[in-house]
C-alpha cells in the first residue's frame, strides 16, 4: 500500500505550526510520508513578520519523510489555499490526508488514515475519513459511518473531491428546493445552512461548508473514530474561522493506538448512532450549565 501525502496548510501562526509539525513528525509512518506544506502569503506589510517566521520554520524543520513547500507571495485566503491545494494534490496523487496548522494529531493518525483510505478507496459512497471526534458519552463502535462532515484532520480521494461544488448559490438552491434545510442541519444539531447562507452573502468564505453540502447532496458518508486522533489547538480564537466550541477544553486524544482497525463491514448508516451523534454535536456546541461548570473546572485544575 502506497501511503498518502499529507497536505499541511499554514499561514501566520508559528507556534501552532510548530506543534502541528512536531506531532506529524512523531507519527508512526512519518518516515514513509510525503509532507506538502502550503504556506500562504501575508495580507499586509504588518502580517509579514509572522508569515516570514512560519516560512522560516517550515523551511528549517527536519521532517522524517520527504518534504515539499509551496509558498505564496500574496495572501490567497484559507478557502482558496485549501481548495487549490487539494486540487493539486489529488490530481497528482489520487488521495490525500489534510491537516491545518492548528491541529495536533495522535501518533497513530497517519497509520489510521492510510488504512481507512485503502479500505474505502473503491466505495463511492464513502467520501472522506475523519480523524476528529468531539467528546461524548456514547458507547459507539470503534469506527462508524455518518453523513456528517468534520474537517479537522481528514482524508479523501480524487473520486470524491470531484464532487466538490464551489458554487454556494447552486448548493443553497438545491437544498432549499428539496426542503432539506433541517436534515442539512443534522436535525437542529448545528446551523450549517446558516453558514452556507453566510458564505453565499459574502460574510464568510468557507470551503468546508461547500464540501459538506457537496457530500450531503451526493448522499455521501464519512468514516469516524469513536475517540479522537485530533485536537484543535486553534479554538482559543486565532483561527480564520474560529467558532467557540465551549466543550473544547475537555477534549482529549484517544489512548494508545494499534494497527488493527475494526472498520464497518457494510456501507450502511446506523440510525441509532446517527441520533446519538446529532445529540452529542448539539451538546458540544451548546453545553448545559453542568457541562460549562465542568469545563471551568478543567480550565482551572486541568484534566
Amino acid at each position: 500500500m502506497k501511503t498518502a501525502p499529507v497536505a499541511l496548510f499554514v499561514y501566520n501562526r508559528p507556534d501552532h505550526a510548530k506543534k502541528a509539525l512536531e506531532a506529524l513528525n512523531n507519527c508512526d509512518g512519518a518516515q514513509d510520508t510525503l509532507l506538502i506544506i502550503f504556506s500562504d502569503g501575508p495580507k499586509s506589510d504588518a502580517d509579514k513578520i509572522l508569515t516570514n517566521k512560519v516560512q522560516t520554520l517550515v523551511s528549517d524543520f527536519d521532517f522524517k519523510g520527504k518534504k515539499e513547500i509551496i509558498r505564496q507571495e500574496k495572501n490567497k485566503g484559507l478557502s482558496a489555499s485549501i481548495s487549490d491545494g487539494l486540487d493539486e494534490c489529488l490530481d497528482k496523487f489520487g488521495k490525500v490526508i489534510v491537516m491545518e496548522d492548528d491541529l495536533v494529531c495522535h501518533p497513530a493518525f497517519l497509520k489510521y488514515s492510510n488504512a481507512a483510505l485503502e479500505r474505502y478507496k473503491h466505495e463511492e459512497k464513502v467520501m472522506q475519513t475523519c480523524g476528529f471526534m468531539f467528546p461524548h458519552r456514547n458507547k459507539w463502535p470503534e469506527y462508524f459511518l455518518s453523513p456528517s462532515v468534520f474537517c479537522w484532520g481528514w482524508s479523501t480521494w480524487s473520486r470524491a473531491w470531484k464532487q466538490m461544488n464551489r458554487n454556494a448559490q447552486q448548493l443553497h438552491d438545491i437544498i432549499t428546493e428539496r426542503k432539506l434545510e433541517e436534515k442539512f442541519d443534522m436535525n437542529g444539531a448545528y446551523p450549517y445552512f446558516h453558514l452556507l447562507k453566510h458564505t453565499l452573502a459574502g460574510k464568510s468564505d468557507s470551503w468546508a461548508i461547500r464540501w459538506y453540502a457537496s457530500v450531503f447532496l451526493n448522499k455521501g458518508l464519512s468514516l469516524y473514530p469513536s475517540s479522537s486522533y485530533i485536537i484543535n489547538e486553534g479554538m482559543e480564537g486565532s483561527g480564520a474561522h474560529y467558532n467557540s466550541a465551549a466543550m473544547y477544553p475537555r477534549m482529549k486524544l484517544r489512548g494508545k493506538g494499534n494497527n488493527e482497525y475494526k472498520f464497518p463491514e457494510t456501507i450502511d448508516l446506523n440510525p441509532e448512532i446517527q441520533r446519538g451523534l446529532e445529540k452529542s454535536l448539539k451538546r458540544f456546541y451548546n453545553p448545559s450549565i453542568t457541562d460549562r461548570f465542568g469545563m471551568k473546572l478543567t480550565r482551572i485544575f486541568g484534566s
